[in-house]
C-alpha cells in the first residue's frame, strides 16, 4: 500500500519521499566514520549500496525513478554508512548530534505505517504478542494524532475533524458535527472508540472494570485501513480547497 501511494505521485516527488528516507537511515562516511590502513571503519553496518537498499525498500517504485535517486546519490558517495540516532564525528574532537531529518506529515504517516505493517508481518512469540499488538495499536493513535496536528494547523476543519475523534461528539453540535463527517468521510465513530482503548492500554495498563483488554491482528490491520482513509481523504480535501 505505502510504494501504492509513492507510485501515483510525479516522479520529482517519488525521488524527493526516497532521497528524504535515503538520508534519514544513511550517512557519508567521509569524517563519520574513523579510517585505518584499510579503509573506512563501519560501525552501523556500512558499507551499503544505495541502489541496492533502494530497490530493497522500494519495491515495484520504477527502476528508472530510482536509477536517477542513484546517480544523484553516487555523486556524494559510492559505499555509505548507516545512521544511528547518534553518530560521532570523527572529524573533529567533539562528539556531535545528527540534526534530526524534517520530514512532511504525508511522508511521516506513511513510512510509519509501513513500519507497523511490517512487523505484523513478524512471526511474534504467542505469550509476547498481546504485548506488541497493544503497543502497536498505541503507535497508530500517535501517528494519526501527530499527522492531524500537523495538518490542522491554519486550517479549523481539520482541527474539529482531530478533536471529535479524540473528544465526546457531545461537545459539537450537530449541524458541524453532521458537516464534517460528510466532508470527510471516514469512520469517524470507529476511531473515537480506538482513541478510547489507546487510552485504556496507555493509561490502565490494558484493563477496563477487571477486564483485560485484547487486540488481535484483524484489528490492527482495521484501523491501519482506517487511518489510511484519514490519509486520503485530508489530503484529497486539501487540494480541493
Amino acid at each position: 500500500m505505502y510504494n501504492e501511494l509513492i507510485n501515483e505521485l510525479p516522479c520529482s516527488e517519488q525521488i524527493r519521499i526516497m532521497r528524504n528516507w535515503f538520508y534519514d537511515h544513511f550517512v557519508n562516511p567521509i569524517g563519520v566514520c574513523p579510517v585505518d590502513n584499510y579503509g573506512y571503519i563501519f560501525l552501523e553496518g556500512g558499507p551499503y549500496n544505495a541502489k541496492a537498499v533502494l530497490i530493497e525498500k522500494y519495491r515495484g517504485i520504477s527502476i528508472e525513478v530510482i536509477c536517477k535517486l542513484v546517480k544523484e546519490l553516487e555523486k556524494v558517495s559510492k559505499e555509505w554508512e548507516g545512521k544511528s540516532d547518534y553518530m560521532i564525528d570523527f572529524s573533529g574532537d567533539e562528539i556531535r548530534e545528527i540534526d534530526a531529518v524534517e520530514i512532511p506529515p504525508i511522508e511521516n504517516l506513511i513510512n510509519n505505517i509501513a513500519y507497523l505493517r511490517n512487523i505484523l508481518d513478524t512471526k511474534i512469540d504467542n505469550e509476547l504478542q498481546n504485548v506488541i499488538y497493544n503497543m502497536i495499536f498505541v503507535n497508530c493513535i500517535s501517528i494519526l494524532e501527530a499527522f492531524l496536528l500537523e495538518k490542522s494547523i491554519n486550517n479549523e476543519e481539520i482541527k474539529e475533524l482531530k478533536e471529535i475523534i479524540w473528544y465526546s461528539n457531545k461537545k459539537f453540535k450537530k449541524k458541524n458535527l453532521n458537516n464534517i463527517k460528510e466532508k470527510f468521510r471516514i469512520n469517524i465513530d470507529f476511531l473515537h472508540k480506538a482513541v478510547k482503548v489507546r487510552d485504556i492500554i496507555i493509561h490502565r495498563c490494558g484493563s477496563e472494570k477487571g477486564e483485560k483488554v485484547l487486540v488481535y491482528d484483524y484489528n490492527l490491520q482495521f484501523l491501519l485501513n482506517e487511518i489510511e482513509n484519514v490519509i486520503n481523504s485530508v489530503e484529497q480535501d486539501l487540494i480541493s480547497t
